[in-house]
């Protein structure tokens, strides 16, 4: 059994050749379902790249993490007892993380422009971190769900093309990388803010209810701090990376 893994082993070093970390930049764009309800998120892109020796085939892993709100937003929160307004002030970061390893061709590889295409798959992860800042209104009404987390996943399909520069230097030759990966994926759930309690439900989305209490009357209830969304995933994400050699 040893001596199997070994020759495993073996055949796989002999048959890789080529390593290339990547990292850069990258831009969500919604569109399809989403194009209305998903703001653009930027963020950062990380990336493993193996080469087959002698072939145009390279197997590869990329990680992204991006951001697609981060603000403080005060909301008006009106007591269902006696109608009092609250100013209840919100910070909260929505992001977008990306894990999806596949196979690709680069055709002209060692060509100072190598044009590349490659297909992969993964999951999507959707993730809101809501903290809510205690007014210190005695007349008004409190958070009880001070920290709040929404998130959710969805597996994900990326048709990828794109084009790597060459920049020879002394002593490696590094690459910059230009490309979109189209990404269509399952349904999940994801939270946009809203200002105005008041303001109803975007259609297709469900309110986002949180716990508070009237100081006065000690009244529980719930306010309703933004839409939720269940949509299928599609999105574009534009990047610009350095491909950089881990070998010489």
């Amino acid at each position: 059994m040893k001596a199997l893994l070994l020759l495993l082993f073996s055949s796989i070093t002999l048959t890789l050749q080529a390593q290339y970390l990547t990292a850069g930049f990258g831009t969500h764009v919604p569109v399809g379902p989403q194009k209305e309800k998903l703001k653009n998120a930027f963020g950062l892109m990380l990336g493993y790249e193996h080469q087959l020796k002698k072939s145009p085939f390279y197997v590869v892993a990329d990680l992204s993490w991006s951001v697609f709100d981060l603000k403080t937003v005060e909301q008006d929160v009106e007591s269902p007892d006696d109608g009092y307004v609250t100013k209840q002030k919100v910070n909260y970061t929505s992001s977008i993380f990306t894990f999806t390893p596949g196979v690709g061709i680069a055709p002209l590889r060692d060509k100072n422009v190598s044009p590349y295409v490659a297909v992969k798959g993964g999951y999507i992860k959707y993730k809101t971190l809501m903290t809510l800042l205690d007014p210190e209104d005695e007349n008004g009404c409190h958070p009880l769900d001070k920290e709040s987390i929404l998130r959710d996943y969805a597996a994900v399909a990326i048709a990828n093309g794109g084009m790597a520069i060459k920049i020879p230097t002394a002593h490696r030759t590094y690459y910059l990388d230009l490309g979109v990966n189209y990404i269509n994926g399952g349904k999940a759930e994801y939270l946009h803010m809203t200002k105005d309690e008041q303001q109803p439900a975007a259609e297709g989305a469900e309110p986002y209810l949180v716990k508070f209490e009237q100081v006065q009357t000690g009244s529980v209830h719930k306010h309703a701090l933004g839409d939720i969304y269940n949509t299928r995933t599609e999105q574009l994400q534009f990047y610009v990376r350095a491909k950089i050699p881990l070998c010489k």
